[in-house]
């Protein structure tokens, strides 16, 4: 048990069936395990072992992967016209690759630990979560560091989850400043880490600090120097929504637009801030305040990054929620009001098309401006 933790909404969840808003088998890219592959091959009948092989495609993110073809609508090419999968009817559950025997949760494992936890894009999980305790969304979540090496990097993850679950905790601090307060300290460690300079001592007394320290730091902060600080990183401000709006939304607009029937603008400061003046974010923050933590721990951040490395992955965490507020603020730009089932909608529709087409991983990659930080940082603080 004490190398277990567990996404505590899997413990209510039961698939929605015929009753779900969406489906599993369209806009996603189902991996065909080797074990389900091996499976698919010892098939005798030979038209039987075709109609499954015969539908299996490399990845086009990860060319060693497998997964299967989807039709030019996105759905499965297994989906059928009464919304059942023809695996599933033609050769029983067993026969169905595992992440789709799985969906949504996911299994995450990392030396003796093993995390169980669930994709945001199934709009039952979206459903659990949007009436969860926000005090109680890991069973065990400790046993995500408990596991950790003494390496430097683990000690690394440890110091930002702590200041990461004592800033969560803070309840008369916006969700907007805590993601600043975040990604401040995250950009504060990758460069002690560049310079070398970054030792346990350091780590501890400097981010090992108590809710109550947390929240003197980041209050007088706001009142202070928010708006003076903001003034003077406006330029590093709009070049980052211009290379968002160029790279990511590139990419997602016309997807979103064909899943929502509303025009997706362009991202400008401009725009963000004359809608997040406009727009009663504040109200969406309960639910945001989950989604995003979850989303962070599903991601590995920052108990176990991509690749190790914690801002890269923060960053793909932060898409997410970027991607959401723009289509509220949209639906508002058009004075239609976003009610919690549209923002539900919303949220596990940009889940499913972030997680099924596109490697913002990638993108930071292409362009290590992104990973700076401190240079546009301040505008997570708009968002909620």
């Amino acid at each position: 048990m004490s190398d277990e933790a567990k996404l505590s909404l899997l413990e209510s969840f039961s698939c929605l069936a015929d009753a779900c808003p969406d489906d599993c088998c369209h806009q996603w890219n189902a991996h065909v395990d080797k074990e389900t592959l091996g499976k698919w091959q010892t098939i005798n009948d030979p038209a039987k072992r075709q109609a499954l092989i015969g539908t299996i495609e490399e990845s086009s993110q990860n060319p060693s992967e497998l997964v299967l073809i989807r039709k030019e609508n996105g759905n499965c090419i297994h989906l059928d016209e009464d919304g059942l999968c023809d695996i599933q009817t033609s050769f029983t559950h067993a026969y169905l690759p595992q992440a789709c025997q799985m969906f949504p949760r996911e299994v995450m494992n990392k030396n003796t630990l093993r995390f169980e936890t669930a994709h945001l894009s199934c709009p039952a999980i979206i459903e659990l979560l949007a009436r969860a305790d926000a005090k109680n969304l890991i069973n065990n979540e400790s046993a995500l560091y408990s596991s950790q090496g003494r390496d430097i990097i683990s000690q690394l993850s440890n110091s930002i989850h702590h200041y990461m679950e004592s800033i969560f905790k803070l309840d008369d601090i916006y969700l907007g400043l805590k993601i600043y307060a975040l990604s401040t300290v995250i950009d504060e460690i990758m460069q002690l880490a560049t310079e070398d300079t970054l030792t346990t001592e350091l780590l501890n007394s400097r981010y090992q600090l108590s809710p109550e320290q947390l929240h003197r730091k980041w209050q007088q902060w706001r009142d202070e120097s928010h708006n003076k600080e903001f003034e003077r990183d406006k330029a590093e401000i709009k070049n980052f929504l211009q290379t968002l709006d160029t790279g990511l939304m590139a990419k997602y607009k016309q997807p979103l637009e064909d899943r929502f029937k509303i025009n997706i603008p362009n991202m400008s400061l401009t725009n963000f801030i004359k809608w997040r003046e406009q727009t009663e974010i504040e109200r969406y923050e309960p639910f945001f305040e989950k989604y995003i933590y979850v989303k962070f721990l599903n991601h590995g951040f920052p108990w176990n990054p991509i690749q190790s490395n914690h801002a890269a992955t923060f960053l793909d965490c932060m898409f997410g929620l970027i991607l959401c507020h723009h289509v509220i603020t949209a639906y508002h730009r058009a004075n239609i009001l976003v009610d919690e089932d549209l923002l539900k909608k919303i949220t596990y529709t940009v889940e499913k098309i972030n997680a099924d087409n596109f490697d913002n991983f990638r993108l930071i990659s292409e362009k290590p401006e992104l990973l700076k930080m401190n240079k546009y940082n301040l505008f997570f603080t708009l968002l909620v």
